[in-house]
């Protein structure tokens, strides 16, 4: 059902105008730089880009909230991520994983031919698929994997290269306590009070909930 419904409101956003999705949604809608102007100087802020062709807007959005020292970008176009990594020296970048590649024999085509079912099927693979990705790339300054993909090998692989390691999008109680035992750098949640649970309880070291060079965000 999550899946169906973040399908659903993927095709609303990439199909719509921001006025046309407000209309259709009957919701109040933030726009980004609503958000930048109420948090700005209280949170760092983590941009996460799904679009490609992004590169202009990204750099004259940061430049002028003077965000570059605030901000957190990952994206799965990592050809664009090193670009805006010039642009942008002092801002932080992780390259993002899952178990497919933007081309090439574990792309997302490669997939759709041999069934994404008989794939899911071959989970067990994805964080050896994970490694495979990495070694092709050039430079990878922090890594985004799914959590699924990830396993000791997979921790061990990027901390051994001194690359921090980001998780996603870890929303249950087991996962994250899994994620935090295997000693990532940075988890991201869409439900922040697990973390708070688990800080409660004592079983959250606190350096496993910091995805900024070990400073609280």
């Amino acid at each position: 059902n999550r899946s169906v419904k973040n399908r659903v409101h993927r095709i609303l956003v990439d199909t719509n105008s921001y006025k046309e999705i407000k209309n259709k949604t009957a919701k109040s809608l933030p726009k980004l730089e609503n958000v930048i102007e109420e948090l700005n100087g209280v949170v760092k802020f983590n941009l996460d880009l799904k679009q490609e062709g992004m590169v202009a807007d990204v750099v004259k959005f940061i430049s002028h909230h003077n965000l570059e020292r605030r901000v957190l970008i990952d994206s799965f176009n990592h050809e664009e991520l090193y670009i805006l990594s010039k642009a942008l020296p002092r801002a932080k970048f992780a390259y993002s994983f899952n178990y497919a590649d933007k081309r090439g024999l574990f792309s997302h085509r490669t997939l759709r031919m041999v069934g994404y079912l008989t794939f899911f099927a071959l989970h067990p693979l994805w964080p050896r698929l994970v490694k495979v990705m990495a070694k092709r790339k050039p430079f990878v300054p922090a890594a985004s994997i799914y959590w699924r993909a990830i396993n000791r090998g997979v921790i061990d692989f990027f901390h051994s290269r001194h690359i921090p390691v980001y998780t996603f999008p870890v929303d249950n109680k087991s996962a994250l306590e899994r994620m935090i035992k295997l000693g990532v750098d940075g988890i991201k949640t869409s439900k922040p009070e697990l973390l708070n649970t688990l800080e409660r309880t004592g079983s959250s070291p606190a350096r496993t909930l910091n995805s900024w060079d070990n400073e609280e965000v």
